[in-house]
């Protein structure tokens, strides 16, 4: 079995990630892997984890890991979740480096996740962006159609509580949908996400065919663009 290292890391300890050390010939190369958000952060747990043994495998020491108040990391959704998890970012390209002992990072994103670490990508060597959200209106109306189908699976709730429900917990961050979306807003006008739409000399986009709209939590496998991700490094 392939060593593999959990482990809590960040400034205050808070973030859990699971680190892939290079079984490969080693290439001095760190990678941070940075998953979506919300129902896609669970969709797509067994790709991510897949890229990070095959490129461990390939020679890369890669760091995978869970935003504030997601997953296994402590604590609750930040009330300022986007702009935090994109510092925590930040703190997982310092972890990989300090464990890599490589001054050499890369990022591989998914959806907003290339949003989220927009910020940093002058301060990495390389990103991969799959499927990349340049329009955060458009976004903003699939988390929208994502929340409504949620609660249409709640038929047996009470009705006051199904609107509760809907008032304070959008998307189950424990927020409502107006803190939500006016943060997602303030976000995608501050860093320009726009910019996802254009070419970078450091920056590769990756397009799949995939369903991100569909509310089902099946797995995205997606083996095709995993491999297109790989290769492109």
């Amino acid at each position: 079995m392939k060593h593999v290292e959990s482990l809590f890391f960040g400034s205050s300890g808070h973030l859990f990630g699971m680190y892939h050390p290079a079984t490969g010939q080693h290439r001095n190369h760190g990678i941070v892997v940075c998953a979506p958000l919300f129902h896609e952060y669970y969709r797509t747990h067994f790709a991510m984890k897949r890229i990070a043994v095959e490129l461990a495998d390939k020679g890369y020491d890669v760091l995978r890991f869970d935003y504030s108040g997601v997953g296994d990391s402590k604590g609750e959704i930040p009330p300022d979740m986007f702009n935090q998890w994109s510092s925590d970012i930040g703190e997982a390209m310092t972890e990989v480096r300090e464990l890599s002992g490589s001054n050499s990072i890369s990022l591989v994103t998914l959806r907003f996740g290339a949003s989220l670490a927009l910020p940093w990508q002058g301060k990495a060597n390389g990103c991969i962006c799959w499927d990349a959200i340049p329009d955060y209106h458009d976004y903003a109306d699939q988390l929208d159609a994502i929340n409504s189908a949620s609660l249409a699976e709640h038929s047996t709730m009470a009705s006051e509580e199904l609107a509760q429900l809907e008032e304070d917990d959008y998307l189950g961050t424990g927020l409502s949908r107006e803190a939500v979306s006016s943060q997602l807003v303030d976000f995608a006008s501050r860093n320009d996400v726009r910019w996802l739409g254009e070419s970078a000399s450091n920056s590769i986009a990756i397009q799949s065919d995939s369903d991100w709209v569909s509310p089902s939590l099946k797995r995205i496998h997606a083996h095709d663009t995993v491999r297109q991700i790989i290769d492109s490094l």
